[in-house]
């Protein structure tokens, strides 16, 4: 989807208004397609599961322990 949007001139978007770290992981994939990536919903988390995607310097990374090993 996020390609045939590029292919209309589109810009693209993901984000996530509020999910754990398990929701980020096919999210932060696509992210890899977008301009604006909006990924900071378990931040708002009162505890999230473990293990977690690691926010730092305003940077997502999703390690494979979350992701299954998808990135």
């Amino acid at each position: 989807m996020a390609r045939l949007a590029r292919e209309h001139g589109l810009d693209v978007m993901v984000g996530n208004m509020m999910g754990s770290s398990l929701s980020m992981a096919p999210s932060y994939l696509v992210g890899q397609l977008c301009d604006i990536v909006d990924l900071d919903g378990p931040t708002f988390l009162a505890e999230d599961r473990v293990p977690d995607v690691v926010y730092a310097a305003g940077h997502v990374r999703c390690p494979d322990s979350v992701s299954g090993g998808l990135n």
